[in-house]
């Protein structure tokens, strides 16, 4: 099983895990020296302290990351070390890997897309997993329009995202419709339709027999306990609703799987160099084309499936 993930600790660096099947082991010396050197071959030298310790300590706060945040390895820098498995879910990190092992054929087409067109087709990805939903789009982009909501908040006593995504949004509507439902064209889209319909598979099979519920999903979360370096997030209608329905105090199985796969999704784009503002910008157009398409609103939709969950 092979995937391929970005990190950011030390400094932007590529992490790629093989793991072996049954109890073999894997020398990695000759791959270790070959990427070592294609890395130095770019020319490219690592940021200085302070440029990388700015952008980390942003990173770290959108993600909620505690770590430590030095040294900066130099270019060229890599690091061969056993895989830890989270041993507090070992069902949910399996499923993880499965689903992130199955993404790497469709990821390294994606990786050949020209970068002036790297956003448009990410968002077919996006939609895609939205479309292979069990309820169709309906339900699959609700995640997307969540976090949109959720960054508008949380941002909301400082910036208006919300103004500035609606304005580049009625430029680039068309896009995102036809991401919603527009015929799925190209060989890499494809493999991505095949990976995310696996995906579900893998995901609803350990969601469904129970053996990754919502406590194993909050503890691989850490639990919840969220820091607010902006001061208290400014609530929504969207994350009223969803707070004060039932669709997350009595998460369906699916609900769950859907959470699984979306998050493998997300750290999968990270390879892409896509920076969390884009990534909440696309969920932001999800959420307003699938609006438009189905012509309800995901206020309405979620309390119409929080009903179906009373």
């Amino acid at each position: 099983m092979v995937h391929l993930r970005r990190g950011w600790l030390h400094g932007s660096h590529l992490l790629l895990v093989l793991r072996p099947y049954g109890e073999r082991t894997v020398d990695a010396s000759e791959f270790i020296a070959t990427a070592a050197a294609l890395a130095a071959a770019r020319g490219v030298s690592a940021p200085d302290q302070e440029t990388y310790l700015r952008r980390a300590q942003e990173l770290a706060r959108w993600e909620n990351v505690q770590d430590e945040l030095l040294p900066c390895h130099p270019q060229g820098h890599v690091i061969a070390e056993p895989h830890r498995p989270r041993a507090d879910s070992p069902a949910l990190s399996q499923a993880v890997d499965q689903i992130m092992g199955r993404f790497l054929e469709p990821m390294l087409g994606s990786l050949a897309v020209p970068e002036i067109e790297l956003l448009p087709h990410l968002t077919h990805v996006l939609a895609l997993l939205a479309r292979t939903h069990p309820r169709g789009i309906s339900a699959g982009a609700l995640p997307y329009r969540s976090h949109a909501e959720g960054v508008v908040s949380a941002t909301g006593k400082h910036a208006d995202l919300k103004s500035a995504f609606a304005a580049r949004y009625l430029s680039d509507r068309q896009v995102f419709l036809d991401a919603l439902q527009a015929p799925v064209q190209t060989d890499t889209l494809r493999s991505w339709e095949r990976a995310m319909q696996y995906a579900w598979g893998v995901a609803e099979a350990h969601t469904a027999g129970q053996a990754v519920d919502e406590r194993v999903l909050q503890g691989a979360a850490g639990g919840g306990d969220w820091e607010h370096p902006l001061g208290t997030p400014v609530r929504s209608d969207f994350i009223g609703e969803i707070l004060d329905g039932g669709m997350l105090r009595r998460p369906s199985y699916r609900h769950i799987a859907h959470r699984i796969v979306l998050n493998v999704l997300y750290t999968s784009l990270t390879c892409f160099g896509i920076t969390p503002m884009q990534r909440y910008y696309l969920c932001y157009g999800l959420g307003e084309g699938t609006d438009e398409l189905t012509g309800v609103s995901s206020i309405e939709r979620v309390r119409a499936f929080s009903r179906e969950l009373a």
